[in-house]
């Protein structure tokens, strides 16, 4: 089966990378998705924001969350999908195996809300428990962070 690797994520090509750039390897260990969101994962992949959200209605768990505030995000209601998100990651319980990726998506919706300490914070702890997550993804959001610093 195919896992999220610690380079990218299931979802590279949304961003041009193919899925060996973008870090999906089998046997990484990494977060795997589910199998009852694999239409939901589809619908995102080719942009059907309505499609993914129908297909994930009714569909409980942290993942389903994560692909809800990453659909928030794309159709620019990042700080409703921020909210959401947030209170999606308080809520679930110890261990969930999808937390990691739901750390990456609320730095990521943090950021977008102007939320900056709340976003470095986020990806600090994320850095420290799971280093090498993602970490292009990581890199380029603490570089969109080092900007918005910046002016």
């Amino acid at each position: 089966e195919k896992t999220f690797g610690a380079g990218g994520s299931g979802f590279g090509n949304i961003f041009g990378e193919d899925e060996e750039d973008a870090g999906v390897a089998v046997g990484t260990g990494q977060v795997m998705g589910s199998e009852g969101l694999a239409d939901a994962r589809a619908w995102l992949a080719i942009g059907e924001y309505a499609k993914t959200l129908e297909s994930l209605d009714g569909k409980l768990g942290l993942e389903a969350d994560v692909w809800r505030a990453v659909v928030g995000r794309l159709m620019g209601n990042a700080k409703d999908a921020f909210s959401e998100l947030r209170d999606a990651v308080d809520e679930s319980p110890d261990g969930d195996d999808f937390f990691t990726e739901a750390q990456l998506e609320l730095a990521r919706l943090a950021a977008i809300c102007g939320k900056t300490r709340t976003a470095e914070r986020t990806l600090k702890q994320l850095s420290s428990e799971h280093p090498g997550f993602r970490s292009r993804d990581v890199a380029a959001i603490k570089h969109a962070l080092k900007l918005l610093r910046e002016g």
